[in-house]
């Protein structure tokens, strides 16, 4: 039985045009089209795991949400290398900065982490983001399932140029990582493809393709014409709570 649904969008890239184009494509119009997607219901909650903004200033972020909201009531955004952390917190709630924001629901917890580095392409995350996630190593199997939220993966992809991007401390992230037992999902935007990873029984790590532009999981990182979301579910057997996930593509060709 599916007790909770999150559905996870990344890299929007808007631009302040909603005319305008990006790598070829119009990403306000490819927003939408996924969104018209996506199966919401009412107690559906909606992430976002960052670059919501080619253009990171507040009209953008406000005619992104405006759109939104017109789909799901429940909507928390990350910050990407593009965004603008300061500008997206005058208009989304719960965005992270410095500190992580650690939000419980009826069955599951979702930990949003800022990995921005200003003026950087790769990512890192502060103390206080490591030290909440070394606090979660001591929850158990029959903890709630948590969904753990960043932009920049700490895990490697097929495409070569990507990897030199990624989370900074990946190894110190995935040896924390590999001591939770309640069941997670690590997930990320960043690479726009969908990367799917175990790393124990319990935990697996996750990206998204992006809303605006796919891009190939191989070594030349060519075009791809799928976009596309993944959806996250809550599952309840036995009394006992579980997360699956799976990709749609959406294809835009």
């Amino acid at each position: 039985m599916i007790k909770a649904r999150i559905f996870q969008i990344s890299d929007l890239h808007l631009k302040c045009d909603q005319n305008s184009v990006y790598h070829g494509s119009n990403p306000w119009s490819r927003l939408k089209l996924i969104l018209k997607s996506i199966p919401f219901e009412p107690h559906d909650v909606l992430l976002i795991t960052g670059d919501i903004a080619e253009d990171p200033y507040f009209d953008v972020y406000q005619a992104c949400k405006t759109l939104l909201q017109q789909y799901c009531n429940q909507i928390y955004a990350i910050a990407g290398n593009h965004d603008d952390v300061e500008v997206m917190q005058q208009v989304f709630d719960y965005v992270p900065s410095e500190a992580p924001v650690y939000l419980k629901f009826n069955y599951f917890c979702l930990l949003l982490c800022n990995s921005k580095v200003n003026k950087k392409v790769h990512g890192d995350l502060s103390v206080s983001s490591y030290q909440m996630l070394e606090s979660l190593q001591h929850l158990n199997e029959s903890s709630l399932p948590h969904v753990i939220a960043m932009h920049h993966p700490a895990w490697d992809c097929s495409s070569e140029w990507m990897n030199d991007i990624q989370l900074k401390q990946k190894d110190e992230f995935i040896k924390i990582a590999k001591q939770f037992k309640m069941p997670t999902n690590i997930v990320s935007g960043h690479v726009h493809q969908y990367v799917d990873v175990s790393i124990t029984n319990s935990v697996r790590l996750l990206s998204t393709p992006s809303t605006a532009i796919g891009f190939t999981a191989d070594r030349n990182n060519s075009k791809d014409d799928r976009v596309g979301y993944v959806a996250h579910y809550v599952m309840s057997s036995l009394s006992k709570l579980s997360l699956q996930s799976s990709v749609v593509y959406i294809d835009v060709q």
